[in-house]
């Protein structure tokens, strides 16, 4: 009954079911003591039924009433809290306020981790397994320096992971590497990850090894190169991509299965340290098409598109990290590549494709986002390569440029006129807006005609 109780992850709508999980826990605490005085060796005599209660209790917000459940067991005797239970108010932990309550301050995890530790050299029967050790570091993830190096020293300690661990006594799950990474990006400890990373591709698979890499591992670590953000940031980012892809080509391996999140976080660094190398591969591998067919003297009127690869559609924010990037790079050669890409993949489309979700919010608003930074980004790039005079060898792409130039105008002022609406127009998603605009036939001048 705990465990049904607990799928609920808000309690807002569901008070009766919460004051339900509360009798129940008055109910079962009387069976127990009930039992304990008939026989106090009774095998039913457990408290593994209250690490579901104390979920419940962390999905209501009920914080104060975790730390009652936990010093109500027995310090000692058949019904101390043991590592379901520790786990669990772990797990709590992990996902309290960010901000210090009364009842529920950051210093408690740490103390909490104490606790167990010193319970684990008095009792030969409490052993900290790998879901314990897991849980407490998600939970010292979310503190200050003390508890990172909490965190850390059981990274070392529990699975052998740094250069000064001293051997590995628990297996490295998969969500003990994701509590790991996690770990050292909140830290700031960005080369840490990476280099915990690596260590793990090399690792045995008896001890957690590269078999137990997926999608949220790889993009932790794009995430550490992007914040370090050094000229070969975007390079480095890549070399993992091709890496994640050829698992996939080995039939001994598991593939892991990329989204189109990843390869925007590799786009996203490629822009970062303006590697525009880096970022058209990357453009490679996400769509199938071939880049180099948008290149100066290689132009094709249809380019090559390998939909066997990866056949991803390019998006607006795909397209708005790929502008930058060229931009970045202060090459007209590269912008010119990129602007022929642009005009290719149909900047009308880009702007006012609808978000996969209609009914989500977030990914409305996601959209409407990047259609304003790729208009931003062209209007940029596109004045810079006019002025340019080599633009005149290429009268042809200049004069396209020029209609990128006015659509990508069109869209910022649109987007502009959005923000003075009422509300209900104002989130209207942008191929909306723009289906008005086509129909009221306003365009806005172009200065460089």
């Amino acid at each position: 009954m705990f465990n049904g109780l607990a799928r609920i992850d808000d309690f807002k709508a569901y008070s009766q079911q919460l004051k339900n999980a509360m009798l129940l826990y008055d109910s079962f605490i009387r069976h127990l003591k009930s039992i304990q005085r008939i026989n106090p060796a009774d095998p039913d005599l457990s408290v593994n039924p209250l690490a579901s209660y104390i979920k419940i209790l962390g999905n209501a917000d009920c914080y104060g009433d975790v730390y009652e459940v936990l010093y109500s067991l027995d310090s000692e005797g058949p019904l101390p809290p043991n590592q379901l239970v520790y786990t669990s108010i772990f797990h709590v932990l992990a996902s309290r306020p960010t901000v210090d309550t009364p009842t529920f301050r950051r210093a408690d995890t740490r103390t909490l981790w104490a606790q167990v530790v010193k319970t684990s050299k008095k009792n030969p029967n409490f052993v900290i397994d790998t879901p314990l050790a897991t849980a407490a570091i998600f939970a010292l993830a979310r503190g200050q320096t003390v508890d990172h190096d909490i965190g850390f020293q059981i990274a070392r300690d529990f699975f052998g992971l740094g250069a000064q661990s001293v051997g590995s006594p628990l297996v490295l799950s998969s969500q003990a590497l994701s509590a790991v990474l996690r770990l050292c990006n909140a830290s700031s400890n960005f080369d840490l990850c990476i280099s915990f990373f690596t260590e793990v591709k090399r690792r045995p698979p008896k001890i957690g090894g590269v078999d137990i890499v997926d999608r949220l591992h790889v993009e932790e670590v794009l995430r550490a190169h992007q914040a370090l953000n050094v000229a070969t940031s975007g390079y480095q980012s890549l070399q993992i991509l091709e890496w994640v892809l050829r698992q996939g080509s080995e039939s001994s391996k598991e593939k892991i299965n990329l989204q189109t999140s990843t390869f925007h976080l590799v786009l996203k660094t490629c822009w970062y340290s303006a590697d525009w190398s880096a970022a058209i591969r990357t453009f490679d591998l996400m769509t199938g098409y071939h880049s180099h067919d948008f290149m100066d003297g290689a132009v094709k009127e249809q380019p090559r598109l390998d939909r066997c690869r990866r056949g991803r559609t390019p998006t607006a924010e795909t397209m708005s990290s790929l502008v930058r990037t060229a931009y970045a790079t202060r090459n007209y050669a590269n912008i010119r590549q990129c602007l022929r890409m642009v005009d290719y993949l149909d900047l009308d489309t880009l702007l006012s494709q609808a978000p996969g979700n209609l009914e989500n919010p977030a990914a409305v608003k996601n959209q409407q986002f990047y259609a304003v930074k790729l208009a931003q980004g062209l209007v940029e790039m596109i004045e810079y390569v006019l002025a340019g005079k080599k633009s005149q060898k290429f009268p042809a792409d200049s004069e396209r440029w020029k209609t990128l130039f006015e659509r990508a105008k069109t869209e910022l002022r649109l987007s502009r006129e959005a923000a003075l609406v009422p509300t209900l127009q104002r989130n209207m998603p942008p191929f909306l807006v723009n289906n008005r605009e086509n129909q009221t036939g306003g365009m806005d001048t172009n200065p460089l005609t």
